[in-house]
């Protein structure tokens, strides 16, 4: 039942990105930094700046959230690339 839960969640997610004109795969490292703490889907919802995700994975960092100088580079090119608004 949780496997089937979860590839419903999964897909979901997908069909969200897709419809919100997303067609690159989500990075990997956004997966792995993001979604131990909510749904990547969240983040597929949201269009925002270089500058406007900086900010928003400084308030992540304040809440937890562990990135080193190298992760958070990546994280910002990941999060600007597939779901910014610029």
């Amino acid at each position: 039942m949780r496997t089937r839960h979860m590839i419903t969640i999964c897909a979901a997610a997908a069909l969200a990105a897709v419809s919100r004109g997303c067609t690159k795969a989500e990075p990997g490292i956004i997966a792995q930094k993001c979604s131990s703490c909510h749904a990547t889907a969240v983040i597929h919802e949201k269009k925002r700046t270089l500058d406007e995700w900086g900010r928003t994975v400084h308030a992540m960092k304040e809440r937890g959230l562990a990135l080193t100088a190298e992760e958070e580079k990546q994280v910002l090119e990941a999060l600007a690339g597939h779901f910014g608004s610029d």
